[in-house]
């Protein structure tokens, strides 16, 4: 499967759904279930490497060639497992066990250099193989399953490993951003925040639109409020919730870094707790404010969290208006509802 082209009777809130055509190059005669369709495909230079004829390919010939490096190769057949704007993802059998082929588009392809910055200090990410810096990492497999249903002890040891590694990476904006994460602290968020809105206030109705609006105009008092609350600006996961977390019982490894940025901590709390049933969120949302009490003594995240909740509702439009005008046209339905929902919901914070 190389790309989406088409998409009918698409939901008008996030998530995915109605009819699709994709697009897949063969190898081999076409089976008979699929359905001919003689339409032209039209060049767009938006389009990601590994939606054209021959990137999977090149891919994974990528991959073969950083194995060998390594000293390790192929056993068996490339499995793809997911093919969509954001990530090409295949599964590799190998001499030394499973490895993850991962590829992304440009404005995601810092993940690499990430990863390797946090292992060198320790973090409990993925082992990564090779990166080529251009969107394509190899990962060993992570042992265990995603915890998308974890217990209360779980959900609070997640939280205790991003403060722990958040504390670590406080202040080093330098070397974070000179490996090309998104830049989220005052300056660059108000800006991006101002371009995100302006954009799509038509789309909202008048009395949100007016509360925006509202929030825009106060971004800097807002945010100056928040340093005086004594929380470090530090890494960002960007895509913080239980089911980025990979565990066998032993170890808890946090995966998907490809969303992080520099920024305020508490942007990665809003999106763990929606994640969480409505009767453990008060006990983790108190946890993790004591867990930063803890280790920045006389800071203030209760006032911290307070102003800092639209913004984390900002913050994720402001992503996904990224996403919606960085791809091709044919691709945009996969996040086109995000932004009008998470507008409409920082408006509601307000």
């Amino acid at each position: 499967m190389l790309r989406l082209l088409e998409v009918a009777d698409v939901p008008a809130r996030p998530g995915l759904g109605g009819r699709t055509v994709y697009l897949a190059e063969l190898n081999g005669a076409a089976p008979k279930a699929l359905e001919r369709d003689d339409r032209v495909l039209v060049e767009d230079s938006r389009r990601v490497p590994w939606a054209r004829p021959g990137g999977p390919l090149a891919d994974l010939g990528w991959a073969e060639e950083a194995l060998e490096a390594v000293g390790s190769s192929r056993t068996g057949s490339a499995v793809q497992l997911r093919t969509w704007n954001l990530s090409s993802i295949w599964r590799l059998p190998t001499t030394s066990g499973d490895v993850w082929l991962k590829v992304v588009p440009p404005l995601l392809a810092h993940e690499g250099a990430v990863l390797e910055a946090l292992a060198s200090q320790g973090a409990p990410v993925p082992h990564l193989v090779a990166y080529d810096g251009q969107g394509r990492i190899l990962l060993d497999h992570v042992p265990g399953k995603n915890q998308w249903a974890p217990d209360q002890d779980c959900l609070m040891a997640m939280v205790n490993v991003l403060v722990s590694l958040q504390v670590k990476c406080a202040g080093r904006s330098g070397p974070l951003l000179d490996l090309g994460v998104p830049d989220w602290r005052r300056e660059g968020f108000i800006a991006a925040a101002a371009e995100t809105v302006t954009s799509w206030s038509a789309q909202l109705p008048t009395a949100p639109r007016a509360r925006l609006q509202r929030l825009l105009e106060s971004l800097d008092d807002r945010w100056a409020a928040i340093e005086t609350c004594g929380l470090p600006d530090t890494l960002v996961h960007g895509d913080f919730h239980p089911g980025n977390f990979r565990a066998d019982g032993t170890s808890l490894v946090l995966l998907d870094w490809g969303d992080c940025g520099f920024g305020h901590p508490l942007l990665d709390m809003a999106g763990f707790l929606d994640q969480i049933d409505a009767d453990r969120r008060g006990v983790i949302e108190r946890a993790w404010l004591s867990a930063w009490s803890a280790v920045m003594p006389g800071c203030d995240p209760d006032r911290a969290l307070d102003l800092v909740r639209p913004l984390a509702a900002l913050r994720r439009a402001v992503v996904y208006h990224r996403f919606v005008t960085t791809f091709e046209q044919s691709e945009r339905p996969y996040h086109q509802a995000d932004v009008p929902h998470w507008l409409l919901a920082a408006a509601a914070l307000v």
